[in-house]
């Protein structure tokens, strides 16, 4: 019986956790994880995480050769089922360099022993990428096929950006803080790979490419325009923002309405949503502007620059054309509900088509089960 391990080290998504939707709505992009088991359910295949996997092989419940691994990053759990035996399927990565500098630093290696792979960058797509393994765009999941909002009446939603976005910066990651260890040998794990993500290329090009600072720009122009509407978490803790934008930010009255649950809820109530990525890399693509057209909210978009490649151009307004984000108001005011329409019905043509149904869970977890049926033989 066919078998598949899901394998990523975040604690959370543990202990087959991901199998259960509620629990799966918690973290953006988990829930294809959740429709995967539905669909291997109807086939009589069994999905479990990666440790719950590795345990069953160890206990002689499961034998490691029946095993698919579908692995995010360099997961443990994953190369530790595949030194077990357990063949390798796909290898996923929905993290910029930003975020995941050594992994990037070296994707290739660890791509080439799968089939597929699944990295955001423009040289990780074809068939010979990473040895033989054949490598696909980003599509990153983010929403139920039901959670598409279909009313249109896109005038009478309220005026202001709507922007959905926890208070990051990128150099939290640079304020090294010593752990509260006391064994020598963690210290010391963590003190190299500190030290590796300060030296890592990957890490290097990304703080070029970096869009935090733009964001905050834009931030600035909309509230003083009194077109903004800011959610998300930290907002209301400046201090961890560089002592430049707290001094920007301290001397405006911030449009912060606190967090919220239900993300394409609140967007659904206003035309506009401002969709920058934290980094502007090729075929980074994330889960903002997606979410925007499920909403039928006319995204603002800042990111990849190849983004036409990925979502039609007529679905968006490209932030890029202005020379300014203290141009923003001044455009947007410029936008009619004439303008509007076509370009929430182009975002959902592309939700409509076969690439754009990628983006939500059920389309991701059947193209998933489309790679397992394809490498089956033999097992």
């Amino acid at each position: 019986m066919m078998k598949l391990a899901v394998c990523n080290d975040i604690a959370e998504f543990g202990g087959n956790r991901l199998a259960d939707k509620r629990w799966a709505a918690r973290f953006p992009g988990a829930g294809w994880v959740s429709a995967l088991c539905d669909l291997a359910a109807k086939r009589g295949w069994e999905v479990a995480s990666g440790d719950v996997a590795l345990s069953h092989v160890q206990c002689g419940y499961w034998r490691a050769d029946d095993i698919m691994v579908i692995q995010e990053l360099d997961s443990a759990w994953g190369t530790r089922l595949r030194a077990a035996g357990a063949r390798p399927l796909l290898l996923t990565c929905m993290e910029s360099p930003l975020y995941a500098s050594l992994f990037f630093d070296h994707w290739r290696t660890l791509a080439a022993p799968f089939p597929h792979h699944m990295v955001p960058d423009p040289e990780a797509r074809g068939s010979h990428s990473a040895g033989s393994s054949t490598g696909w765009p980003l599509r990153f999941p983010c929403y139920w096929q039901h959670q598409r909002i279909h009313a249109d009446d896109w005038q009478a939603r309220k005026d202001e950006v709507i922007l959905v976005a926890a208070n990051k910066y990128w150099s939290h990651e640079d304020k090294a803080v010593i752990p509260p260890w006391t064994r020598p040998r963690s210290f010391l794990q963590w003190y190299r790979q500190t030290r590796a993500i300060k030296r890592s290329p990957s890490r290097e090009y990304a703080l070029r490419q970096q869009l935090h600072d733009i964001r905050l720009e834009a931030i600035v122009a909309l509230t003083r325009a009194d077109r903004l509407a800011l959610y998300g978490s930290g907002w209301d803790r400046l201090s961890v923002l560089p002592q430049q934008w707290q001094t920007r930010l301290a001397g405006l009255k911030l449009p912060y309405w606190g967090k919220i649950d239900d993300k394409l809820g609140a967007q659904s109530a206003y035309r506009f949503a401002l969709c920058f990525e934290n980094i502007a890399s090729p075929g980074y693509v994330t889960e903002k502007i997606i979410e925007a057209m499920v909403a039928r909210t006319i995204p603002i978009y800042l990111g990849a620059p190849d983004i036409s490649h990925v979502i039609p151009s007529a679905a968006f307004i490209d932030a890029r054309k202005l020379q300014s984000m203290a141009q923003l108001p001044d455009m947007l005011k410029s936008l009619s509900s004439k303008d509007a329409q076509p370009m929430i019905e182009a975002g959902q043509r592309f939700l409509d088509s076969e690439e754009g149904r990628l983006h939500s869970y059920e389309g991701f977890a059947q193209w998933v089960e489309g790679l397992a049926v394809e490498h089956a033989h033999g097992i």
